[in-house]
């Protein structure tokens, strides 16, 4: 009978021990493919965030100075304001996707671990680098760099 007993507890031993192990991995899985994601994420926005400065020097723009007011003709107002209701599109897609999240987030709060901040993180940064790429794109398109945008704004 003691065999017996040996037997079943070496048995159910080795199970728990598979289990532990078998759920050590899933976690380190998930959190390195979360962190994956983020890091993917921040790569793809500091990209977009360089190429709105490499827009500066390709369309040179000199903003006035502290006591100056910005000159405008029609055209670049124009240009503006296409360029600015672009953006805007994209912001609201932006802030959609943004109310999202935070309802995902607000709906999974008792749960919240370092994967699912790493999985937000990223989430956002992506949403991020996507309004970026859109402002850009807008930009190159009617030869306006990010300091005239921002000085016409």
């Amino acid at each position: 009978m003691r065999r017996v007993w040996l037997g079943m507890a070496v048995g159910w031993g080795a199970l728990l021990l598979y289990a532990v192990v078998a759920f050590g991995v899933v976690v380190l899985r998930s959190r390195d493919r979360a962190e994956a994601r983020w890091t993917a994420a921040l790569t793809e926005e500091s990209e977009q965030g360089e190429a709105l400065r490499k827009l500066d020097t390709l369309f040179a723009f000199r903003a006035p100075g502290k006591d100056e007011v910005l000159a405008l003709d029609e055209e670049r107002l124009g240009a503006y304001l296409d360029a600015r209701e672009e953006a805007l599109t994209a912001f609201e897609k932006l802030e959609r996707g943004n109310e999202k999240l935070e309802e995902d987030q607000d709906a999974d709060a008792e749960s919240d671990t370092v994967e699912d901040g790493l999985e937000v993180a990223g989430r956002r940064a992506e949403l991020n680098a996507r309004m970026q790429a859109a402002l850009e794109r807008s930009l190159r398109k009617r030869g306006m760099s990010p300091s005239e945008f921002r000085a016409i704004t």
